[in-house]
Formats: C-alpha cells, structure tokens, sequence
C-alpha cells in the first residue's frame, strides 16, 4: 500500500496507517473516517459557502478571478456542485465590466446560455485576457537623473 502525505506535518500517512487495521480493510470507511478527519463538516460548509459568495476583486482580471475560484473550488472534498452551477456562481461574482463583457460576447445574457455554450464563452473570454491585474492609470516610466561627474580643479 502505499501512502502519500498531503499535509506538511505528516498527519494524514499517520492516520491512514493507523486507522487501515481499525477497517479491515473496507476503503469505503477508511475514507470516510479520512474525510471526517482533514475535512470536518464545518469546514465544507464554510467552503461551499466561500464558493457560493465568491466576489472578483477590484482591479482584478478575469483570468485571475478563475484562477482563485478554481484553486478555492479545489481546496477541498467534492462540493457536488455541477460545473455548470459552478460557472453561474462564477458569473454572478464578476464586478459589472467583466460581466457586461460575457454579455457582449455571448450576444445577449450570459445567464440564459446552455451550459456547454455559456462555457464556449467563457473559454473565448479566458483565451483573450491575460493573468495579470488591469491598471485604470498608466504606470509613471521611471526617471533617469542626469548625475553630474564631479571634476577636480587644479591650483
């Protein structure tokens, strides 16, 4: 069997290899006492309802944005929330340029869109920006100083 550690300190080879023979064996409560163990039911309920409030932040591009959904959607167990939902969510916590841009695209209200054609938009939309943070100003070139050489005089 073998084992691999997805916590830093270690804790969850331990608790596999000590709970393997509390279960004779039986994956299906091996797992589950596992998943009671690193993912207690408060912490998937205050998950799902991260995912379910998610908000873009300010000067935050889309890509970005899906980057940090999809990171805080992986971050534990199976929500069981189907993609599609998970895209509507996704949708909804846009600021309103960035939703006003999936209208756009998608030639009327991304929310009315079939699953598979709402993620056709959304995937032309993450082709087309790019991962990092937009700047309503443009950032200062910096300055060059002309330093002047000091000379020595002579007497």
């Amino acid at each position: 069997m073998k084992v691999v550690s997805i916590l830093p300190y270690g804790g969850c080879e331990t608790m596999v290899l000590s709970r393997r023979r509390s279960v004779h064996g039986n994956w299906t409560q091996l797992r589950d006492k596992f998943c009671s163990t690193f993912f207690p039911l408060s912490r998937i309920c205050a998950l799902r309802a991260e995912v379910l409030t998610f908000c873009q932040n300010d000067k935050e591009s889309t890509s970005v944005a899906w980057a940090r959904f999809t990171l805080l959607v992986q971050s534990g167990p199976n929500l069981s929330l189907p993609k599609h939902l998970l895209l509507q969510y996704f949708y909804t916590g846009l600021d309103k340029e960035s939703a006003h841009h999936f209208n756009l695209t998608s030639g009327g209200s991304f929310a009315h869109l079939t699953p598979t054609d709402g993620r056709e938009v959304f995937d032309k939309i993450l082709d087309r920006t790019s991962f990092v943070c937009v700047h309503e100003t443009p950032l200062a070139e910096p300055e060059v100083l002309k330093e002047e050489v000091p000379t020595i005089e002579s007497e």
